[in-house]
């Protein structure tokens, strides 16, 4: 017989994963998501925003990115990196490079943004969040 306390750990395990999942199943094509960082990366911005290029999927196939190799059935989501342009203003651009994450690391489905702009001549698109998004954003990934 399986002790009590591991299959309350399986149990919670498993509506943790169940609720990333509906979390990750939410996102649409065009939002902004925020994912979390693996262990030991930068912590001072514990946190990854994407724009969604790609919704929630089930790969058909073995696939490499950025050098994880992802399995045929995983559950990940493409999306565009936004990278930190300006801190105080809350300004991103979107990497045009596109990446897989998987269902799990999501933490919020949409992160709310006041503006999008077109790249200038030979630049990316920028990203200005909304006031008090980043300072939810930290909140969440610093909950744990």
């Amino acid at each position: 017989m399986v002790p009590t306390d591991k299959v309350s750990r399986r149990e919670t395990r498993a509506r943790a994963e169940d609720s990333r999942r509906a979390i990750a199943a939410m996102v649409e094509v065009g939002d902004v998501f925020m994912v979390r960082k693996p262990a030991g990366e930068d912590l001072d911005h514990p946190f990854w925003l994407m724009k969604a290029v790609k919704a929630l999927h089930t790969l058909e196939d073995d696939v490499e990115c950025d050098g994880v190799h992802y399995l045929q059935g995983e559950e990940v989501l493409v999306g565009c990196f936004l990278e930190w342009a300006d801190k105080e203003e809350g300004v991103y651009t979107v990497d045009p490079q596109q990446h897989l994450v998987n269902f799990f690391t999501v933490l919020r489905r949409r992160v709310d943004v006041v503006e999008a702009a077109a790249p200038r001549r030979g630049g990316c698109p920028t990203i200005t969040l909304a006031a008090g998004e980043a300072d939810t954003c930290f909140a969440i990934a610093n909950a744990g």
